[in-house]
């Protein structure tokens, strides 16, 4: 690591840098000290991105020592700092970079991620109070995926954060496999979410949350019905056992997003859904008449049949403005091949690429 932060040293007009290291080992606290020192000589830098991977010997101290020579990059506008598989990171260590990003005034995007990090409740809610600070963030995009200690408690901390960045244009929230995060939880998080009328894109991940029901969706929906300006969408809720009634309450709040371009959905291993939800699905994109991009993922829906393929279709015929549409239907044991290539016909008329995946094939 110090190694290349001599060499940042040499590029002094470089305005982007994606650094990613890997099982570092030896003192890398005082490495990230002098990482942070290098960066500090490239003036022009506007977006930096740093992943550390599986790397034992990183800890809260270097977090800080990391944040206090960022804090001065003042043409610093999107920053990106991951940290997956790093045991010594505790939620100090995330409060400790807020503290410090927060004095960088040009700063309008950050990625934070501590992937299968020891963050407690109590410590999100330090995070909480350097976060809300950061009022011209337009983008914030956080990964807590296993982070075990986090509970309902901490994902209100989060909303209640995120609920004061009124400059918000796109938010990412990732809790998936946070096993102790339940729809109590995700209720508190969707009400504060629906105050931000100005959200362009929102992408929310929930798979594996293994508390987290149907009533969840219903939460999600509420909230999407509040947010006018939304035009691309991301749900993963996948390896959670929604039904129809699940899907249809989501689905009543995204009936009325007339900007909404983009729009991802993944059930994977959604066991109860069948015929009636794709029904309720297909009259429901039908009316997001701007739609360009959908992917729809049913992978693992045993009790999808051809005529749950037939609603979706009907649907989706008439979408003049789509681009592309990806359907992944793998391992849904009630379709076959030929039931795929009749709603790939029912499909045909649409100019836009068609990609239906079912078996191990792609129908094109």
């Amino acid at each position: 690591m110090e190694n290349i932060g001599q060499a940042c040293q040499v590029f002094k007009s470089l305005q982007k840098l994606d650094l990613q290291f890997e099982s570092c080992s030896g003192d890398t606290n005082q490495g990230l000290e002098n990482l942070g020192q290098a960066l500090k000589n490239i003036s022009l830098l506007q977006n930096l991105s740093l992943g550390f991977l599986s790397s034992d010997q990183i800890h809260d101290e270097g977090l800080q020592k990391l944040g206090q020579a960022l804090n001065s990059m003042i043409s610093l506008n999107t920053i990106s700092l991951i940290f997956s598989g790093c045991p010594g990171i505790t939620g100090e260590g995330m409060s400790y970079l807020a503290q410090e990003l927060k004095m960088i005034p040009s700063l309008k995007s950050i990625h934070l991620g501590f992937l299968e990090c020891k963050i407690t409740d109590k410590e999100l809610n330090n995070f909480r109070r350097e976060l809300k600070k950061m009022t011209s963030l337009e983008s914030v995009h956080l990964e807590l995926s296993s982070c075990e200690k986090i509970t309902d408690k901490g994902l209100s901390h989060l909303g209640k954060a995120i609920k004061e960045l009124s400059s918000l244009r796109s938010l990412t929230l990732d809790v998936s496999e946070c096993s102790n995060i339940s729809d109590k939880g995700a209720k508190k998080l969707c009400k504060e979410i629906q105050d931000l009328e100005s959200l362009e894109n929102l992408r929310l991940h929930f798979d594996c949350c293994v508390e987290i029901t149907n009533k969840t969706l219903g939460y999600v929906g509420e909230a999407l019905s509040m947010l006018p300006s939304l035009e691309s969408l991301y749900l993963n809720f996948g390896g959670i056992e929604v039904t129809d009634k699940g899907l249809a309450k989501l689905t009543s709040g995204i009936q009325d997003l007339e900007s909404l371009k983009s729009i991802e959905l993944n059930f994977e291993g959604g066991e109860m859904i069948g015929n009636k939800g794709l029904e309720n699905l297909g009259r429901t994109l039908k009316m997001l008449t701007s739609l360009e991009n959908i992917h729809l993922d049913f992978e693992y829906s045993p009790k999808i049949t051809n005529l749950g393929l037939r609603s979706l279709g009907q649907g989706l015929q008439d979408l003049s403005s789509l681009k592309s549409i990806l359907l992944n239907l793998r391992e849904c044991k009630k379709i076959r091949e030929a039931e795929a290539e009749e709603l790939y016909e029912v499909l045909k008329m649409l100019r836009c690429e068609k990609n239906i995946l079912i078996g191990g094939n792609y129908i094109e």
